[in-house]
């Protein structure tokens, strides 16, 4: 995958729909999250540079929010031979301070499950 992240990404601990709020259709499913961007799994590829107004419906209310809302621009698309998927990577491109804030608190839960699982297996 792509390495020149500015912001450190947190997996979501399952995936997540990803909306396109114009047709109301998942786009793909969310693999990863971080306030400038995004990677999602599709089963078809999304061509590069295409622009995106997103929701995500949370599985849990996060600073009084139960979704998130932004536009998002397709960077890089990746193939993998596994179940015929393709890897898609989306920058956050236009969002307001308060979904930036509900991100910022989401990668924050995440990042703090994710280590509190891998100390638990560390433990056993």
């Amino acid at each position: 995958m792509h390495q020149r992240r500015q912001y450190e990404r947190s997996q979501s601990p399952q995936f997540l729909p990803v909306i396109d709020r114009y047709s109301d259709q998942s786009i793909g499913m969310l693999a990863d999250l971080s306030p400038g961007g995004l990677l999602i799994m599709v089963d078809e590829p999304i061509s590069v540079h295409r622009v995106f107004q997103l929701q995500i419906k949370l599985p849990e209310s996060v600073n009084g929010s139960g979704v998130l809302e932004f536009g998002a621009e397709s960077v890089w698309v990746e193939s993998s031979d596994q179940m015929g998927v393709c890897w898609v990577g989306l920058q956050i491109i236009d969002i307001s301070d308060y979904y930036k804030s509900v991100v910022e608190e989401l990668v924050e839960i995440w990042a703090e499950q994710e280590a509190a699982q891998q100390n638990m297996r560390l433990a056993v």
